[in-house]
């Protein structure tokens, strides 16, 4: 799915939603756990792409779709504080489901939890997201791509305007249009602008 891997904090109400969390009481064990978890998948991974494929033997990056589940640790360093996001996700099927934690030891904290259900039918490619926030955050998110070896992106997004802490489309509120062409079965070259209907046209984005 094309999201922009750029840390959006939604801001909107002017002022921060504060949400204690019983993180305090389990941080320690579960950062420690994910980031030893995260450490041993990192290692396991470079170490089969780093030894050539025996004969017979499927390359590592097409078995990639077998593996299920996936955690992920985040630790984000800014000037005067430090926060902590993790990530379990699962794919039942067709739908891919995920439970989460935003952590920060000087402010607002928030669990969130969501699922997207990825349709693929010969030249259509469908997939919509909903995640709900612990403080009442709510997110969704319409995405599609039109097209077999040439293709045209559009996507829709929207909140509910309650604070979000989480990898996100940015801007939050936008219409995505792009267009892009796939190489092989695992490489594509795209690009697209998303513009902001909060204030309209107020922010436009564009990537490659």
């Amino acid at each position: 799915m094309s999201y922009s891997a750029y840390k959006w904090q939604s801001k909107v109400t002017g002022h921060s939603e504060r949400v204690n969390l019983s993180f305090r009481a389990v941080k320690s064990s579960i950062l420690v756990l994910a980031a030893l978890i995260d450490v041993l998948n990192a290692l396991g991974s470079a170490q089969q792409l780093s030894q050539p494929p025996q004969q017979g033997q499927t390359p590592a990056i097409e078995r990639a779709d077998d593996k299920k589940s996936k955690i992920t640790f985040a630790v984000y360093f800014l000037s005067n504080d430090r926060n902590y996001d993790i990530n379990l996700r699962h794919q039942f099927g067709h739908v891919v489901a995920w439970l989460a934690g935003f952590y920060d030891p000087k402010g607002d904290s928030q669990a969130r939890i969501g699922a997207e259900y990825d349709f693929q039918h010969k030249w259509l490619l469908f997939i919509p997201t909903l995640e709900v926030g612990s403080n009442g955050a709510l997110a969704g998110s319409l995405y599609a791509e039109l097209g077999s070896k040439n293709y045209g992106i559009v996507g829709y997004s929207q909140t509910n305007l309650k604070p979000f802490n989480d990898l996100f489309f940015d801007p939050s509120e936008s219409v995505q249009l792009g267009a892009g062409r796939k190489i092989n079965q695992y490489d594509k070259i795209y690009g697209y602008t998303m513009i902001g209907l909060r204030g309209f046209g107020k922010l436009t984005t564009t990537h490659t």
